[in-house]
């Protein structure tokens, strides 16, 4: 039961956080942008994550559904999913804007094998 709420608030936090983003970035509704005055947490956010937690819970009571092999599992596997998906588009889109523009690196520091620069070298403090 620790694990599964351990789980349940990292997606809750990992969810939230993403909302905020997208907010702030205009695609979603500016109001999930207010953050607590006292935490900076996203109050709106957490709101809106918590009310489709809940409908998703009411909707899963109301048909009689298994809580976790009709709820849990499928809507921890789709988020999975969105996760690993938008992390693969962000890696990709890493490699399409260096492409573009290699900020003085060659092809192969750039796309072929890209590597942190070592410690204490010239292009690590740049």
């Amino acid at each position: 039961m620790t694990s599964f709420l351990a789980c349940a608030l990292s997606f809750h936090n990992a969810s939230t956080r993403y909302v905020l983003s997208l907010a702030r970035e205009g695609l979603l509704p500016r109001r999930f942008k207010r953050l607590s005055a006292r935490t900076q947490a996203p109050v709106a956010a957490s709101v809106a994550i918590s009310v489709l937690a809940v409908a998703a819970l009411v909707v899963a009571a109301l048909t009689i559904a298994d809580p976790y092999l009709g709820l849990a599992l499928w809507t921890y596997a789709t988020g999975v999913q969105g996760l690993v998906f938008s992390q693969a588009v962000a890696a990709i889109a890493v490699v399409a804007y260096f492409a573009r523009d290699r900020r003085g690196h060659s092809l192969w520091r750039v796309l072929v094998a890209p590597r942190s620069a070592p410690r204490g070298s010239a292009s690590a403090s740049s």
